[in-house]
């Protein structure tokens, strides 16, 4: 597919939305009813349906989940072992920071 065609619909659906709140088309609440249903009801629908018509072996990289979990379990590993043995913490804090320490903001 070509570039622009996929990237001109997204585009134009921001500068609607940008023209929208210039203009003043929807007043608060109407904004906060928007931000609700596409958030919470169409964007889950339509990931869900996308990845639905996918293959299994197009979704699945093994590959990369391999390498994801195991060096998501090696820092792990290490962030119990600077917990435990440089900052003293007890068996929750240490689970916390291990999940703190593997936690990705994507």
């Amino acid at each position: 597919m070509n570039l622009l065609t996929i990237s001109l619909p997204i585009f134009l659906i921001i500068l609607m939305g940008y023209a929208s709140g210039l203009f003043r088309l929807f007043n608060q609440e109407m904004s906060n009813s928007l931000v609700k249903l596409v958030f919470f009801i169409i964007m889950p629908i339509t990931l869900f349906a996308d990845i639905a018509k996918l293959p299994v072996s197009e979704t699945l990289e093994w590959h990369y989940m391999g390498a994801y979990f195991c060096s998501s379990i090696i820092l792990m590993v290490i962030a119990v072992a600077i917990s435990k043995y440089f900052f003293g913490r007890n068996k929750p804090n240490l689970i916390i920071n291990a999940m703190a320490a593997t936690h990705t903001n994507t």
